[in-house]
């Protein structure tokens, strides 16, 4: 029993662990050629990839709230809904293709 009450202790600590990973660590692409980080939006309201597009049709929106902007030929972004609002959109912003790279413009 003593050894069971242990082994859920450990596994409870290792979830919580996780969990403070996640809320820490800023959404990342699985395509390592592209960056998160913004330069036309402040980055606490939205992101983009600023990945390869031909045409505005080539960027989509994707995240928990709709703040990431990146290319429809990138693997899927991931998010943990932790972007303050208003959001890119609620602040005039668009997910566009800008120099053949997605990303949010006013």
């Amino acid at each position: 029993m003593k050894h069971a009450r242990t082994i859920v202790g450990l596994v409870v600590i290792a979830f919580l662990l996780i969990i403070i990973w996640f809320l820490i660590t800023p959404p990342t692409s699985l395509d390592h050629n592209t960056t998160t980080t913004s330069t036309t939006i402040p980055e606490h309201h939205g992101s983009s990839t600023h990945g390869n597009c031909s045409a505005n049709d080539d960027c989509i929106i994707s995240g928990c709230n709709n703040e990431i902007c990146q290319s429809k030929f990138e693997e899927p972004m991931m998010s943990i809904c932790v972007y303050n609002p208003p959001y890119p959109k609620d602040l005039g912003y668009e997910c566009r293709c800008t120099d053949k790279k997605c990303m949010w413009i006013i």
